[in-house]
């Protein structure tokens, strides 16, 4: 893409994202903390253009404090938890739910479980009530405790069919080994027929407890109203303690490893060490990732792997936001016999960037793109209330989203060139390709 067409699709992001912010800046508000007669506290941005109320939490620790043997506890957890809780079983309580237009959702990350309810405002106290009891009492009861064990089981089985998850699952423990971040965080085979009742009520007791706790809210709903919701959701859980979270030592030697498996595209995942949310360097990272691979249009491995060679359909790197080892990783999939030149032509790119960090036309592009697209990741109750979530975890300040643009704004190319060198050093990139043939020398 020319650098003027990437200028226009940035400037039509930022127009639209101004009308966006301009057309709900009279429903909404600056964001509050609200802190419930029993302690628990949430940050509120209100909203009062519709009858609906979107609250996000996270609970502290995920994926990453499964013992080894017990791979897949997390998740296993996170998927029962809206399977039967308090005095209803499953089938009671998701009728519950759908009766009253409620959405709830759980999911399990390395890092932490995350949840989300989704309501009308007239339904916003039952819908805490129910949230309440799925966190405090889950029934683990045995109907759907095999049923979820059956679909995890043969969603890891399908998984070990992916390349893409293969590969990912393979860079991940040819990095970080035996540890956390090395293990299947979906857990094996084994793992997941070892877990039993008892592993699952342990696991709920001692992470979901409130001090792991952090909360968002948007919509139609005020504090003193947010106020009684929180103690139903959240009132009833144990203070408990937060987990203890060394970091995790990840081995960037250049290694490279084939997995063969009979397909007739090749899946690469290849990757780096990233920085950390707190690091003084995060937005120049933010910024160099955009134009190597991360989001901008036409990044420099988008032009020289799938514009300019035809090699793969899409190229992407991204920012991991891994608490204990930060990583920049990157993936694309290519003809098997197209492989081979794939790697070098990413090996290139990262070398040059390394060398020359970026030009002031892609500096000047991807702020435009990064600060005209922020507000459209926001268009909705349900993404700030996460986006909620994310800042108190990240503990980027209550007045983030009226600072975050300005910090991206404050680049300088000799940041972005720092930082470069600091990251894309090509000779660490760890390696992993998943198809018939080898593409590494």
């Amino acid at each position: 893409m020319t650098h003027f067409l990437r200028y226009a699709a940035a400037t039509a992001l930022a127009t639209s994202a101004a009308l966006a912010v301009s057309n709900a800046s009279a429903t909404t508000s600056p964001v509050e903390v609200v802190v419930s007669p029993q302690g628990t506290e949430a940050w509120l941005r209100r909203d009062s253009s519709l009858p609906i109320v979107s609250l996000a939490f996270r609970f502290t620790g995920g994926a990453a404090l499964d013992a080894p043997g017990k791979e897949g506890l997390a998740q296993f957890m996170a998927a029962l938890l809206d399977e039967g809780a308090g005095p209803y079983d499953a089938v009671a309580y998701r009728d519950r739910l759908d009766d009253r237009a409620i959405r709830l959702s759980f999911s399990a990350g390395r890092d932490s479980l995350f949840g989300t309810l989704h309501t009308l405002r007239e339904n916003v106290e039952e819908a805490a009530t129910l949230l309440g009891h799925a966190l405090a009492r889950p029934r683990f009861d045995d109907e759907p405790v095999a049923r979820i064990r059956s679909q995890l089981e043969a969603v890891r089985a399908q998984n070990e069919t992916r390349p893409g998850s293969v590969g990912r699952t393979r860079w991940f423990s040819l990095v970080f080994g035996d540890g956390p971040y090395g293990r299947p965080s979906s857990g094996t085979q084994a793992s997941l027929a070892g877990i039993n009742v008892e592993d699952l009520r342990a696991a709920a007791s001692e992470r979901l407890v409130r001090r792991r706790l952090v909360v968002g809210v948007a919509g139609d709903i005020d504090r003193e109203m947010l106020a009684r919701v929180l103690d139903l959701a959240f009132g009833d859980l144990p203070v408990g303690e937060l987990p203890d979270e060394a970091p995790e030592i990840g081995s960037f030697a250049g290694q490279a490893v084939h997995v063969p498996m009979d397909i007739p595209q090749t899946e690469l995942v290849f990757g780096l060490p990233g920085v950390a949310r707190d690091d003084a360097d995060f937005f120049p990272a933010f910024v160099l990732n955009s134009v190597l691979g991360g989001g901008t249009p036409g990044t420099r491995l988008e032009q020289e792997v799938r514009i300019k060679r035809g090699l793969a359909y899409s190229i992407y790197t991204y920012l991991a936001d891994a608490e204990r080892a930060p990583i920049l990783i990157g993936a694309t999939s290519t003809r098997d016999e197209g492989a081979g030149e794939t790697v070098a032509v990413v090996r290139d790119v990262v070398r040059q960037t390394a060398a020359g960090g970026l030009t002031a036309d892609e500096l000047a592009d991807a702020k435009l793109y990064i600060t005209g697209s922020f507000p459209l990741a926001l268009d909705s109750t349900s993404e700030i209330a996460g986006f909620l979530v994310a800042m108190q975890a990240n503990d980027l300040g209550i007045d983030y989203l009226d600072r975050r643009n300005a910090l991206v704004e404050a680049v300088t190319i000799e940041d972005v060139q720092r930082v470069a060198k600091r990251l894309l050093v090509e000779d660490a990139m760890v390696w992993v390709a998943v198809g018939r043939s080898n593409p590494f020398p």
